[in-house]
């Protein structure tokens, strides 16, 4: 084959074998995608849990998680509003500390420990794909 003829790969790939160059080849895009979409699905397969749930639990949980989302927000609004207050000793200052008080102590009641039980569904569940 002469060199008009040779392909970039094939010229430097005669390049190395004179001795005249370096040249490691790399994948292909094709190849790097294949490879990508492997790492994905084995990554998927290691983290996948199969639990079981009853109707009632999930409830709960559908519950709990958006009721947990909603007050962390509350929660980050009140401590904002307090961060810039002047006057931290006034009775309505008091008031909305005691009121956010109560309102976590219910969710711990509550969401919480729907949470807390799903916690616990999670890392005892059967692990779905390959074993480790």
């Amino acid at each position: 084959m002469t060199v008009e003829r040779m392909s970039d790969h094939d010229w430097k790939m005669q390049m190395a074998a004179e001795g005249k160059a370096v040249y490691v080849p790399g994948k292909t895009a094709a190849e790097m995608a294949e490879e990508t979409a492997r790492e994905a699905e084995d990554r998927a397969r290691l983290m996948s849990r199969d639990i079981t749930l009853t109707q009632q639990q999930w409830s709960a949980v559908d519950t709990a998680i958006p009721d947990v989302i909603c007050v962390m927000h509350d929660v980050k609004n009140v401590f904002s509003l307090f961060a810039w207050a002047d006057d931290l000793d006034a009775h309505s200052v008091n008031s909305v500390l005691r009121l956010c008080a109560r309102a976590i102590e219910s969710m711990a009641d509550k969401e919480l420990e729907v949470l807390d039980s799903l916690d616990k569904e999670l890392r005892a569940a059967r692990k779905g794909g390959c074993e480790q």
